[in-house]
This record gives C-alpha cells, structure tokens and sequence, in this order.
C-alpha cells in the first residue's frame, strides 16, 4: 500500500556531519534527526523499551487500559511506525492511520489496515472531525515548534471522536542521580543545556522548539479541551545498575532504604544505555552544529564525556519519561429523570443562607418565581422573613443530585442582590457562579474603596467591557463580587478582581483581554499559544526606604573622646520654651496662634507670586533717551556729532 501524500521533495536526503538526515525537514526545520538504518534500530529499541517500563499495561503493552478497545487509531509521529505495525497486527479489524512527515523509517511490508501519510504536524491535519477513537503520539519534542504544541492538541482534540483518548509519551532531557551524586553528572549537564539551546534557535517557522516539554503537556492539554487528565512518569536508568526499583516519581527528598536487586530494572538499564548513547552522538549534532563539517573539539569532548557518565553503576544515573492522558468529552446532557436509575435519596438535604433587611421586600415579591423554578428540579424551598433566612431541601420528587447545590448557589446569588431573573440561570448546567470575598484583600478601608470602584470604571464602563470580554454576569455589591457564566469566564473574571485589590488597574486585562478575543477570530492562530503576541507590563513599585537626613555642614571637626551630648526629648524642649507648664486651654491656643501665623506667612507668599505677574519688565536706559526721536534726527545728529570732534582736533 502507497503512501499517502508522498511527494519528491520529501525523499530527498543530505549526508552531514557523517548521518543521513531529510533536506526538506532540515530546510524548513522540521525533524532535526537523522533518517537511516541506525535510527531505525534505536527507534526500535525505543519501542521494546516502552513496552518493558509500563508493564502495568494490558497484555499487548501498546496503550494503557483507560483508551479500552479502539475500532480507529492515528499514530501521530510513526517513525519507523513499529507501534502501528504491531498495533495494526494485533487486530486486523482495527483501521489505523499513520502520519509523519518523514517517509525513510516506513517498512516495506505494511499490514493492509494499515495505512500511512505524509503530512506536517506543524499545520492543521489532513483528517475530518470525530475521525478518531484513539491518537497516539510520542517523542515529537525535537520536531514540534515550542508555540505548536497548543494548536497541534487542539488538532488532535477536533479528529477525536467523543469519548476519544489521546496518549502522549516524552523524555525529559534531564539526567539525574538517584544517590544523589549530581556532582558526577557535569557532562550531561553540558549536553542537556547545548541541546536545549540548539533546539531553541532553529524552531519552525520563527519560534523555538524545547527538548523538555513533557512537564506542560498537562497544561496545554486541559487548555486544549482534554478532560480526565492523568500524568504518569517513570524515573527510568540509562545504565544496569539493579538496586531499587523502577519507580514512579517520588519527592525530592527520597532515598531508597531498601536494596533490592532487580532483574527487570537490570535489563531496562542496559537497554536505556544503548538507546540514550546513540541519542547523545545523533539527536543533537544537527541542532547544535548545524551542517558545519567539522564539528568542534569542545563538543566532542562533551559528547564523549557524557557517554561514559551514563555507564557510571555508583552514580545511578536515571531520566525521567513522562505519559499523558486526556479525554474527548462532549456537551452535557440534560439530567432527566429517567437517568437517575438508583430512584429517591436516602436522607434529605439541605442548605440555608441569611439575606439583609433590605432584601426583604425584594425577595416577598419574587419568591413566587423562584418556587417555581425550583419545583421543576423537585426541590423545595421556605422564605423566612422574621429571622431573615431562606433555605433550600430536597424532596422524594428530586430526581438530579446537582439540583440541590444549584439550589445553594441560587439562595446565595439572591443574598447577594442578584436579580432573580438572572439568579435562576444558575439552574442551567452550562452556568457557574463565584462570590469573590474581597474586603479581607485590602486592610484600608479608603484604598478599598477606592480599588473596589476602579472594577466599576466611569458610569460602569469598565465593568461592561470585562462582562462582553468573560461572557459573564458581574455584580459588585459591598465586600463581594458576585460573576455568574462559564468556568472559563469566571476564572478571568477572579484574576481580574483579586489583580485590582493588589493595585493592577483592570484596564491591562481588558487590553489583554480584547487581544486574545481578536486572535481568537484568526483560524492560523486560534489553536496557537498566544503568548508572544500578549502585552507584558511591567509593575513599577515606589520605593518605601526612608530618605536619609541630609547633613549640610560636612567640615572635619576636632577629635574628642567624649559622645555627642544627648539629644534633648520633646518633654525637655517644652521645659526650655514654658510650654510644659502652660494649662490644657493655654497649649491649644498657642497651638491655634502657630497655625493663623503659618497660614499668614503661606497667604504673604502666595499673594507675592500673583503679584509677579503684574510687575513691568525694567527697561533699558538707552531705549528710554532714544524712545522720542525720530530715526533720521539720531543720524543727523549722530553726524553732526563726528563733524564737531574732528573740527576740535583740528
């Protein structure tokens, strides 16, 4: 069977640096390893490796048994496509579909359910929506740019059919020691940093690419849309060394007490070895050396070095492989009665919550309406107006087990003057609220005041425009701010407010904000990371250091062996001037006295600067004896002048 969008362009190859590589992905900095025999065995190795460290897995050791029986699976990445062919042979019923952008690795004899393609995993995949029950990927680090990686889950995301898994695998180029004898280790570190900067200065198309990404696929897989994420990582050694066990990440502070020699732990290692020697010679020359011939004695040096410190058996040297899992949900499904199969609750549950004495009429008047709405969930409700306290309880007609905490935030979102129009679509399973406390963030209450108003902006501006931008409902009602709409919106919506208590105007975020929604908008860069497009202000601090006393005399004085006289208290100054012994009456009015004479001497100096303004500008003494004459009578007498000195010195 063919492959599917095989072109010329990408069959051709280059000899650098004594391996084989792709030109096409070298020239658009794309897959960065080599593509020849050698790389296939490793990959292989790889493989058989993977299958040996998760052995939890099912039998067949493929996928773990949250992805269950799969009917179509992509394998993202194939390589060698050793995990499809085994995957592919194992239930000939299964159709699966490979895609990579490197042809070289495929083996001849293919499965016939088994059927590959190239394409970029850079750009948006060449498959329809919900096309997918299972996508596996794994070791696409050096071939994904850095930004990609958001936009190439939420590609995987829209393939996966609903209730679709995706399973990702990755190293994390970071050598460690379980003994704790780093100190041995400087020579990975030096490859592990060159690499990294390697990858970090030849990302596709501008950007960079990271050798350590496996520590934020969680992240960008719940941002992507992923549900029921689960990380599993294994500390795995790159050398035989057998006492311990093969462990899942343990803290920082963990030694092992118990020496237990492992023959399984044994054989991973000495696989590990070979497969991490061959990644050190090959997986970062090209990113580092770039297609220079003559490769540098210092990174020889480093390479050699490194090679022996992963053999180092007292060291126990490991590196960490990290696993990734997240689910395609759908949209949530109305609760109906019919899916409630355990029938009626057991005991009955309730909620209360007190509201204010202005509330009172408010809440007389529309309580009919919330009754209302609340017996369609079966659930009961009571309007206690003499202890101010409404409560809410479940019936033998309550059939949703959510009804009851809907019903809770319902009596809390009226406590706090949320109209009930707007407080019953807290009943749609769609809709969150989030009461934020702020008082108890700012301790003064003016600045509070102050800080609380700047959510609201001039005429409520600001607060419209962070409810367009979160898709939310927001209240400011006294020392709360109560936000109803989706998890996504709210979660903006509390950064922005506890951001204002800590003195960070909200207009940065509604700047923010308006970018994200615009890029949105963008279908090239809706599922990137928007990262480098977002403005990073800087917070300008004022510093609170007490301005030291200026010391104006500094003229050398004679030495003395005696301390300076000690300074004279207030108690002693007020002996000094009488004012001690003055009545409570007598001090206030010199008090009273000191200020009318300050406020007359600040009137003197203001009165003075006004008065500059009316001041003529001073005159020139020629200007003045020459203002009356005409110009030609100062040239003729300027002339006459000159004729009577030359006639006397005659």
């Amino acid at each position: 069977m063919s492959i599917i969008g095989l072109h010329p362009r990408h069959q051709k190859t280059e000899n650098a640096l004594g391996r084989r590589f792709q030109t096409y992905s070298i020239n658009q900095g794309l897959n960065l390893s080599p593509v020849d025999e050698q790389e296939a065995f490793i990959q292989r190795q790889q493989h058989l490796l993977l299958k040996e460290v998760w052995n939890d897995w099912p039998e067949h050791r493929l996928y773990s048994a949250l992805v269950g029986e799969p009917r179509r699976i992509l394998d993202s990445g194939f390589g060698n496509a050793d995990w499809a062919v085994e995957a592919a042979r194992r239930d000939p019923t299964v159709r699966i579909e490979g895609v990579d952008i490197v042809p070289h690795l495929a083996p001849d004899d293919r499965p016939s359910n088994l059927q590959l393609r190239i394409a970029d995993l850079n750009e948006i995949m060449p498959f329809e929506d919900n096309s997918f029950d299972f996508v596996h990927s794994r070791f696409l680090a050096p071939g994904l740019n850095w930004f990609r990686w958001p936009g190439y889950l939420s590609e995987m995301r829209r393939v996966l059919r609903i209730g679709g898994w995706i399973q990702i695998i990755e190293w994390e180029f970071i050598f460690r020691s379980a003994n704790d004898r780093s100190d041995k280790l400087t020579a990975l570190e030096e490859w592990s940093s060159e690499y990294q900067g390697g990858l970090t200065n030849c990302g596709y198309p501008d950007g960079k690419k990271g050798s350590s990404i496996a520590q934020m696929c969680g992240s960008w897989m719940r941002t992507a849309g992923f549900e029921q994420l689960q990380t599993s990582v294994k500390e795995v050694p790159t050398c035989g060394w057998s006492t311990g066990i093969l462990h899942h990440i343990a803290p920082a502070a963990w030694v092992p007490t118990d020496i237990v020699p492992d023959p399984r732990l044994k054989r991973i290692g000495e696989r590990n070895l070979v497969i991490m020697r061959d990644l050190i010679d090959s997986v970062a020359v090209f990113s580092v050396m770039g297609r220079e011939q003559a490769v540098s004695d210092r990174f020889l040096r480093i390479k050699e070095q490194a090679k022996e410190e992963l053999a180092q058996l007292d060291v126990q040297p490991y590196i960490r492989l990290y696993a990734c899992w997240g689910r395609k949900d759908g949209p949530i499904e109305e609760f109906k009665p019919e899916d409630n199969k355990g029938g009626t609750f057991a005991e009955e549950s309730s909620f209360a919550c007190l509201f204010p004495k202005y509330r009172e009429l408010y809440l007389k008047q529309s309580w009919p309406l919330v009754t209302k709405a609340l017996e369609k969930r079966g659930i009961a409700c009571t309007l206690d107006l003499v202890e101010g306290r409404m409560e809410v309880k479940t019936t033998r007609k309550t059939f949703d087990p959510s009804a009851i905490l809907d019903a809770r935030d319902l009596i809390k979102l009226l406590a706090r003057s949320v109209p009930v129009q707007q407080a019953i679509k807290i009943l749609d399973d769609q809709t969150a609220c989030d009461v934020i406390k702020i008082r108890s963030l700012v301790r003064n209450k003016e600045r509070f005041v102050k800080r609380r108003q700047r959510i609201l902006g001039p005429n409520g501006t600001t607060l419209k425009a962070l409810e367009l931008l979160t898709g939310t409902y927001i209240l400011v009602q006294g020392n709360t701010v109560s936000v109803m709409g989706g998890y996504k919106g709210l979660k903006e919506v509390r950064r922005v407010v506890e951001d204002c208590m800590d003195n960070i105007h909200p207009i940065y975020h509604v700047k923010e904000l308006m970018i994200k929604r615009e890029l949105a908008k963008d279908p090239n860069l809706k599922n990137e990371n928007w990262e480098r497009f977002l403005p990073h202000f800087k917070r300008r601090t004022l510093s609170k250091r007490r301005t030291p006393f200026k010391v104006t005399d500094k003229s050398k004085k004679p030495y003395t062996p005696f301390p300076p006289p000690q300074e004279k208290s207030k108690v002693d100054l007020q002996i000094e001037s009488g004012e001690y012994f003055l009545a409570k009456q007598a001090k206030e009015r010199a008090k009273q006295q000191e200020r009318v004479e300050k406020q007359k001497k600040k009137q003197q100096e203001r009165e003075q600067e006004r008065a500059q303004a009316f001041v003529p500008p001073r005159e020139s003494q020629a200007n003045k004896r020459g203002s009356t004459d005409d110009p030609g009578e100062q040239k003729s007498k300027k002339k006459k002048t000159k004729e009577g000195v030359s006639a006397d010195d005659d």
